[in-house]
């Protein structure tokens, strides 16, 4: 069995963190909604891409700069 590298990079946009690692050939992006309201992830061809994902995810969700 070979190891694989998990690139990892996390980042802030609106306020609100989020996560972006390569797993397997894919880019993965997470966030995490504060005070216990969930969260999303999703998955992405390239690294740029998954970054586009969860900044509109924020966007759209009522989460960034505070609101819920």
């Amino acid at each position: 069995m070979t190891e694989q590298m998990v690139i990892r990079t996390e980042a802030v946009y609106s306020g609100v963190s989020f996560v972006v690692w390569k797993g397997q050939g894919t880019w993965f992006w997470s966030l995490v909604r504060p005070y216990g309201q969930g969260g999303t992830i999703g998955a992405a061809a390239s690294k740029a891409e998954a970054t586009r994902e969860a900044q509109f995810a924020i966007e759209h969700s009522g989460v960034s700069d505070g609101v819920e």
